[in-house]
């Protein structure tokens, strides 16, 4: 008998200070020690380049304006290390391109003038790597900080009908301009659970930055909502939103390279 006051005097006063009386059951999204995302991005690009010799001033390429399909699907990969309690480590990889032929007028590229019909192609693979700390952590939410490193390799190329200093190029010629670019982000995110099984995630980064006489700037969005039927396994679906500006001065020649894509995206999940 007073086993069972005890009980019920225990119980009560957890009911009042709102103390769960049984452990809830948590979201896995906001415990699990790794995750791993792969899925489909339907990707929608917007893409402008130059490049040219130093001292030049070339003209500006637009892939959208020139009619150049903006329109790509793409693999989507994420995957997450919860090493402790309040630190993780996030690595996830987009990727766009875009290809096509168009009219330009006389466009120097690489240090030749291009014009009437040209082949055009263009890529960038995107792998962001960043470390976060949560700030603010409970059941049902996480919400931190973080900085980390977005790895944008790009390269660009035109191939057609050409002049160099005014003389014909025989056959045409191909003319590709290269950048890896590594650009530090600081991030900011907030992921809240529902439930055990539904759980929704916003992430936000951003940095410019100006090395001698190359400057770059990145904003990356991304926004998901994601449904665990099983802890370990499930399901989300989500959007992306890059805008990244370099300009990049190597030996003899100087480029800028903006691009913008937003993708929806697909994707399962599993952790444990």
């Amino acid at each position: 008998m007073k086993k069972n006051y005890l009980t019920i005097c225990v119980g009560l006063a957890l009911y009042i200070t709102g103390q769960p009386i049984f452990a809830a059951e948590v979201n896995p999204i906001l415990t699990e020690e790794f995750n791993i995302s792969i899925g489909a991005a339907n990707v929608k690009g917007n893409t402008r380049i130059q490049s040219g010799f130093t001292g030049s001033i070339p003209a500006e390429i637009d892939f959208n304006k020139l009619g150049i399909d903006s329109t790509e699907s793409s693999r989507y990969l994420k995957f997450k290390w919860r090493y402790s309690d309040n630190w993780h480590l996030d690595i996830e990889n987009f990727e766009l391109t875009q290809s096509g032929t168009a009219f330009l007028k006389p466009t120097e590229f690489e240090g030749v003038v291009f014009s009437g019909f040209i082949g055009l192609s263009f890529s960038a693979n995107i792998t962001a790597i960043s470390t976060s700390y949560s700030i603010i952590k409970d059941a049902n939410k996480e919400i931190g900080v973080g900085f980390g490193l977005h790895m944008t390799d790009i390269e660009a190329s035109l191939a057609g009908a050409a002049t160099a200093d005014g003389v014909v190029i025989a056959g045409g010629a191909t003319r590709k301009a290269k950048v890896t670019a590594p650009l530090p982000t600081f991030r900011a995110y907030a992921t809240y659970a529902f439930n055990p099984k539904w759980s929704v995630e916003l992430d936000m980064g951003y940095l410019a930055l100006e090395i001698n006489d190359n400057d770059g700037r990145i904003l990356n969005t991304t926004a998901s909502i994601e449904w665990r039927p099983h802890p370990n396994l499930g399901v989300g679906v989500g959007y992306t939103y890059f805008d990244v500006d370099l300009n990049v001065k190597d030996t003899g020649s100087t480029s800028s390279f903006n691009f913008k894509l937003d993708a929806p995206v697909i994707y399962f999940t599993g952790g444990f």
